[in-house]
C-alpha cells in the first residue's frame, strides 16, 4: 500500500512538474455584414447575416509550444450569441448562438424578420453580438487545457 502511495505522488509530482501556463492578451476580431440587401414591405422573410472573425493566425515562431497553442487559441471566439434589433421591423428569431467561431472564419446566419406594410427606405439594424474568448492556457505534457473565460460584447457590429 505504501509503495502504491509512492508510486502516485511520484507520477504526480513529475506530471504537475511538466505543467506550464500561458496568459495572452490576443483576442478575436468580429465584423459582420448583411447577405438580404432587399427586404419586401408586408412579408415575413429571411434575412441573412454574415459574421466573420478576422483575427488571423500568424505562422511565425511565437516561442515555446505553450504558447503556440495559447494564441491560436486566444483567437477563436467562443459561446457566441447574437441577437438582432429594430425599432420599426419585428425580429421573429429571438436570438442564434454559435459554439466556436475560429479565426479567419465566417457563418452564415439568418433572422425571421416580419417587415410592415407602411415601411420603405433605408433601415438601420442592431446587431448585438456576445462571445467568450480564452485568455488563459494550462499545458501538461502532451495535454491541453483552457481555463479562465473573458466574457466580451461587441454592440452593432
Amino acid at each position: 500500500m505504501k509503495m502504491r502511495l509512492l508510486l502516485i505522488a511520484i507520477l504526480l509530482i513529475f506530471v504537475l512538474g511538466n505543467v506550464k501556463a500561458i496568459v495572452v492578451t490576443d483576442k478575436p476580431e468580429l465584423d459582420a455584414y448583411a447577405l438580404t440587401k432587399v427586404v419586401q414591405s408586408g412579408k415575413i422573410q429571411e434575412l441573412k447575416i454574415a459574421i466573420l472573425n478576422t483575427a488571423k493566425h500568424e505562422w511565425s515562431e511565437r516561442g515555446t509550444l505553450e504558447e503556440e497553442i495559447a494564441y491560436n487559441m486566444s483567437l477563436n471566439a467562443c459561446n457566441l450569441t447574437l441577437k438582432l434589433e429594430s425599432d420599426k421591423i419585428d425580429v421573429l428569431t429571438e436570438r442564434i448562438r454559435i459554439p466556436v467561431l475560429p479565426a479567419n472564419s465566417q457563418k452564415v446566419v439568418s433572422f425571421r424578420i416580419a417587415v410592415p406594410d407602411n415601411i420603405s427606405g433605408e433601415l438601420k439594424l442592431n446587431l448585438t453580438v456576445e462571445y467568450e474568448r480564452i485568455r488563459y492556457v494550462e499545458v501538461s505534457g502532451n495535454v491541453s487545457g483552457s481555463y479562465e473565460v473573458d466574457t466580451s460584447t461587441r454592440g452593432k457590429v
